[in-house]
């Protein structure tokens, strides 16, 4: 789960009941690991696997030697396992916080020409970085719908949603990043190539391929990210839907030391005197392969459903499905709905809540959680109505539980 592999076959059976046996644990160095993320006695999923567990596992070789990582799920002394446990705790926090800060220098360099310049950032040139006006869309901004936001001791950012008052306060169906063409138009003006590539000498090795993945993610671009490694550089690339990365890393083995990995993600190790020519050319082909189709973030959903057919009965059945991750994906729904309220959230005020309501009807608003989507906030307004692609799950806290939809899209 925590490496992606298809949840189908004999990988899905050993998943099921790998997950059941949690229930039954008794390796002390899991209890802690348990204990110390907040799941001891709840239901262990994929979601726990991948987002609470392996990352703890994971940040000890990211950082120092997973030796450590062994020593506790290896041990029988509950002394050793809280110690160890709680060595890994806080390296994952220090993995997060060193990945918030190394995507934020990455995304500023992909976006600000003279900080990608003075971190050795190669671009190739070619005609065909010129993008057609039509080509570009614009952040769809609206000054009636902006939103007083208040923020003091860390609490909730909470909208003063206004109701809409005329045809002026419809939100455009436009994303604040233009895809199409040979490249992608960020609201900011920056055109970026069909292929990023970001090199620096001071990225910590263990976590490229995670500023990969977040790159890719928000730009929707093959991503390669580089970083210096003794005396070679290594690299770590994340891919979009269709673009075998490792097939094309291959293709240009010549200027490679190696190279390995999947469809999705790969490694490689690099000599400096070959990185101009490698980015140069990489740049180059991948211009030639990848299509302006292949540059459009595509969501599908399973059904389209009213809201109001949102139940605990429908959540239940759907756990018979289970368990859920890649190769058997959470079943997703499209559902038309008016929004009842908004609100910023989180400890960085990045995420975004919605409860939403079927149109012309007084059903029970559902609430819906929207990952690092704060910046859609201003577009939004009480009353409107929008269209949502999400999954369900089921909200736990303090003895309580309620449904609750995962946006993918609005």
């Amino acid at each position: 789960m925590a490496d992606l592999v298809p949840l189908i076959g004999p990988a899905r059976s050993i998943v099921k009941f790998g997950l059941d046996a949690f229930s039954n644990v008794s390796r002390v160095g899991i209890k802690q690991i348990l204990k110390q993320a907040g799941l001891e006695e709840k239901p262990i999923t994929p979601y726990e696997i991948g987002f609470m567990i392996a990352p703890r596992i994971n940040a000890v070789g990211r950082l120092e030697h997973a030796i450590d990582a062994l020593r506790l799920l290896c041990t029988n002394s509950p002394e050793k396992a809280f110690r160890l446990a709680e060595h890994l705790g806080d390296l994952n926090k220090n993995r997060q916080n060193l990945v918030e800060k190394s995507v934020k220098a990455a995304r500023e360099m992909l976006l600000n020409e003279k900080q990608a310049q003075q971190a050795n950032f190669y671009s190739a040139t070619c005609d065909e970085a010129l993008i057609k006006k039509q080509d570009y869309i614009t952040l769809a901004g609206n000054k009636n719908l902006a939103a007083s936001v208040n923020i003091s001791n860390n609490k909730t950012k909470r909208a003063d949603l206004q109701t809409p008052t005329c045809d002026d306060n419809i939100v455009q169906e436009k994303d604040s990043i233009a895809l199409g063409g040979f490249a992608k138009t960020h609201a900011s003006g920056i055109v970026i190539p069909k292929l990023v590539i970001l090199i620096s000498n001071h990225w910590n090795e263990g976590i490229i391929g995670l500023i990969a993945s977040k790159i890719a993610d928000e730009f929707y671009r093959p991503t390669i990210i580089i970083t210096k490694s003794n005396n070679h550089y290594k690299g770590s690339a994340r891919s979009i839907s269709g673009f075998d990365i490792t097939g094309f890393l291959r293709s240009l083995k010549k200027y490679l030391i190696d190279v390995g990995g999947h469809a999705q993600a790969a490694g490689f190790t690099i000599e400096e005197k070959q990185l101009k020519d490698f980015v140069k050319f990489a740049q180059k082909k991948a211009n030639k392969l990848l299509t302006e189709k292949d540059l459009e973030p595509i969501t599908k959903a399973d059904l389209k459903i009213p809201i109001n057919f949102i139940n605990l009965s429908l959540y239940k059945l759907l756990t018979l499905l289970e368990p859920f991750g890649i190769g058997n994906p959470r079943p997703t729904f499209y559902s038309e709905a008016e929004l009842v309220d908004a609100q910023i959230f989180g400890k960085t005020h990045t995420h975004l809540k919605l409860l939403v309501k079927n149109p012309d009807s007084k059903s029970t608003p559902l609430e819906m959680i929207y990952f690092n989507k704060a910046d859609l906030f201003p577009q939004l307004a009480r009353g409107q109505t929008i269209r949502i692609v999400y999954s369900i799950n089921l909200n736990r806290w303090n003895g309580k539980e309620s449904l609750r939809g995962i946006v993918r899209i609005v």
